[in-house]
């Protein structure tokens, strides 16, 4: 039996959802089906799959909208009993609903993620790698890069790095200026990776999402979530003006400095980098960090 996971069922099918989509779920920007499995008078949570409706692209194509599948999983003790075929039954009832033209997923490129893979490729999934990666940056990591024999104290992460000139949070600038901002980039690049940030300045971590201003001129931008968890999801790193590397280098020092100063141990930041360049930034205040490449899946 598979229900839509409503208000009152996320308590029940939260131990099978991580933190950062029960944020989603509770706030209407994700939705999630549920498998039952009936056990004599009860019913009990096998399975979930949660999914955003979004624009999107789809092979260099801007498309108004998209299923994105963001988790799906089941109990390890109820798997090859069927609940995954219920669950992919009933978003393809979803899609056939819906105005809209497939279904996507990314999945890291790392063998771990293999049988993922499979599973959606038996449903009619095709896969080709994205230029989208993944990093996992931890307190350790910080520290790991104050030990380096090549870092030098102005760049020194755990030791706190000056804020950039110019930078405020884009909480201290107009509602109507950080959303012009966001349209004017979706204008310069209609990437779904720009297609799918909110204009919202609620949905993002104030004490990190900043800009750099010059005047009333934006001219670079980091936009950082907050997960359910207490994790951070540093989802854009923005360039209004072409060649300031210069000034992404020094928000993204500057995020990472106050995270690790203010943050508790067990916080994590979850990078998503979508350009080259964005991993050539985070790769140079990190330089041992490993980037995680995604694989993206295709369904119509």
């Amino acid at each position: 039996m598979v229900k839509n996971v409503d208000h009152k069922l996320i308590e029940a099918f939260a131990p099978l959802i991580p933190g950062e989509y029960i944020a989603k779920l509770e706030s209407g920007q994700s939705f999630c089906l549920g498998a039952l499995k009936e056990d004599g008078d009860a019913k009990l949570p096998v399975g979930v799959l949660v999914f955003s409706v979004e624009k999107g692209e789809i092979n260099g194509t801007e498309t108004e909208n998209l299923i994105v599948l963001q988790w799906f999983y089941v109990s390890e003790e109820h798997r090859q009993e069927g609940y995954m075929n219920e669950l992919m039954d009933a978003l393809s009832d979803v899609l056939d609903g819906s105005p809209a033209e497939g279904i996507i997923c990314d999945i890291p490129l790392d063998s771990e993620y293999d049988l993922a893979e499979a599973v959606l490729m038996s449903w009619g999934f095709q896969f080709e790698t994205a230029s989208t990666y993944e990093m996992i940056i931890s307190k350790e990591d910080c520290r790991r890069q104050a030990r380096s024999k090549d870092i030098t104290i102005e760049t020194n992460i755990v030791a706190g790095v000056e804020k950039p000139k110019g930078m405020v949070s884009i909480l201290d600038i107009p509602e109507s200026v950080f959303k012009k901002a966001v349209k004017t980039a979706r204008e310069n690049n209609k990437s779904e990776a720009l297609v799918q940030i909110s204009e919202s300045r609620e949905d993002y971590a104030g004490d990190l999402s900043c800009v750099i201003k010059y005047g009333d001129d934006i001219s670079s931008m980091v936009l950082v979530e907050r997960y359910g968890d207490g994790d951070l999801h540093l989802v854009r790193l923005l360039s209004f003006v072409p060649d300031r590397p210069k000034e992404l280098l020094a928000l993204l020092r500057y995020l990472v400095s106050y995270y690790y100063m203010n943050y508790p141990e067990e916080t994590k930041i979850h990078v998503t980098l979508k350009t080259d360049r964005a991993v050539n930034l985070a790769k140079h205040i990190l330089p041992d960090m490993d980037t995680i490449k995604v694989r993206r899946g295709f369904f119509s």
